[in-house]
């Protein structure tokens, strides 16, 4: 059933608005490094295990009447090791977030403030790494009321940046033969899909709807995979060979300059309500959950993405890639267990139930496996 209805709406928005962040930026490059073929490839199995995993977790959500998030449902299904595992995949998760941020935020900064103030990139990156740990400290509330506001304008922009490149896609850029790395799409793809956070609140959002929670989550999936791949295959047909890391720098030549600094100053100000809103969150769960005072919380929180910047100074694509395929792959291993446990000891009836047979289940946690273990192996051997 197509959803309808404000209630449905704000769900929709509430999941694409998770779903499209600063991870669309790196799939371009992905794309041109891994080769078309393998990226369609991803999109099309990524795609359907998004949509089908969230869906999945929907269930759990609605078999148990308790409100909880991921590490709570793996506590109530999978008992304490559950929770371990993830709590692990959440800060693991997040550390890689902060420090893609760091190197994304920090090239954005640049296409603001770099022409007139000159400077290099990693000092740009440092700059937004000592805004957002202030940020962070501070618990700053003026940037969680306009984030809301700056998701949508960041969506309106990448929408405007794709129908300005529309006409200006050649072809003969679209099919790229790549460049040896064919496993990279995998996990920069999924990392630009990974919005799990969401499914919980969406059971709110929706109220007496929550009927509508199946379709809303296929049709906002549905939505996002499609404005990802469309935004992505664009930029490439307009930058071919040269498509950078961030996506935006390679269509300078070809849409010009207005494009970067417009574009840069909208995903800054985007990645910088992302990585707050992050921030604290894990910042709560070392003072919440691990009973740190909050000045230890804040240090731990902050210190770990900027010594990977500094002293590892890891790439945007490699830190995507890498965190979207531990990230992604540890959820899904986490949401089938799961599935399982909710079928048999849900404490209420679900207004939709999917079926998940043990062997497709199974075989579905090695293929989750397999691509942790060979992103890791590609990316640092």
């Amino acid at each position: 059933m197509k959803p309808t209805g404000k209630s449905a709406i704000r769900g929709a928005a509430m999941l694409i608005g998770t779903v499209i962040g600063a991870g669309i930026f790196g799939v371009p490059y992905a794309i041109v490094r891994g080769g078309s073929l393998a990226a369609v490839i991803s999109f099309i199995f990524v795609g359907l295990v998004v949509i089908f995993f969230y869906l999945l977790y929907g269930e759990v959500v609605l078999r148990t009447r308790e409100r909880h998030r991921l590490p709570g449902f793996a506590s109530r299904y999978l008992g304490p090791w559950g929770k371990r595992v993830a709590t692990m995949s959440s800060v693991v998760g997040i550390y890689g977030i902060l420090t893609a941020h760091i190197i994304i935020g920090g090239i954005f900064l640049q296409g603001v403030l770099g022409p007139y103030l000159g400077q290099s990139g990693t000092f740009w990156g440092i700059t937004y790494f000592l805004v957002v740990a202030l940020i962070t400290y501070f618990g700053l509330g003026l940037v969680s009321r306009v984030e809301s506001g700056l998701t949508i304008l960041f969506l309106i922009l990448i929408a405007a940046v794709t129908v300005w490149a529309l006409p200006h896609v050649r072809m003969a850029e679209l099919w790229q033969p790549g460049r040896g790395d064919i496993f990279l799409p995998y996990g920069v793809i999924f990392f630009s899909l990974l919005g799990s956070t969401a499914i919980p609140q969406m059971r709110d959002a929706l109220g007496a709807r929550v009927r509508l929670m199946k379709g809303v989550i296929f049709w906002s999936l549905l939505v996002s995979i499609l404005f990802t791949a469309i935004f992505s295959f664009a930029v490439v047909g307009v930058g071919g060979g040269g498509t950078t890391e961030d996506a935006l720098q390679g269509l300078s030549s070809s849409l010009g300059p207005g494009v970067v600094a417009v574009g840069s100053l909208i995903g800054l100000l985007t990645v910088i309500t992302t990585s707050f809103a992050v921030a604290l969150y894990l910042r709560e769960v070392y003072n919440l959950d691990f009973k740190l005072n909050k000045i230890i919380s804040w240090l731990f929180v902050v210190i770990v993405p900027f010594i990977f910047y500094v002293f590892i100074s890891p790439s945007f694509i490699s830190t995507i890639a890498v965190t979207g395929a531990l990230m992604g792959g540890l959820d899904g291993i986490l949401i089938t267990l799961m599935h399982r446990r909710a079928k048999k000891s849900g404490n209420r009836k679900p207004e939709y139930s999917l079926p998940l047979p043990r062997m497709l289940g199974n075989a579905l946690m090695l293929v989750f496996i397999a691509g942790m273990v060979i992103e890791v192996v590609n990316t640092f051997w």
